[in-house]
């Protein structure tokens, strides 16, 4: 799915815009071996999708796409999720 496709309204409520993610170990592993577990989204309503899991993977990526340019970044492995489907 493409980085730039998904929106994080829906998490980041729960985070500190301010809070560092401390991303560095996960890119290292993601540059590694790759995303070992797809982050979760929703379709939105308006042609994109909304993040119902996976933050700091998100993040990841768009930190290792902007920084390297790598089209392989520009793009997660994505589960989706019916709208209002609950993780349980």
């Amino acid at each position: 799915m493409p980085i730039d496709a998904i929106r994080t309204t829906k998490l980041v409520r729960d985070r500190s815009l301010t809070a560092k993610l401390d991303l560095d170990d996960l890119k290292a592993s993601i540059r590694a071996v790759g995303l070992s577990n797809p982050i979760q989204v929703e379709p939105d309503g308006a042609g994109g999708f909304e993040l119902v899991q996976g933050l700091r993977r998100l993040s990841a990526f768009r930190e290792l796409y902007a920084e390297t340019g790598d089209p392989a970044f520009a793009q997660i492995p994505a589960g989706l999720m019916a709208k209002g489907e609950t993780m349980e």
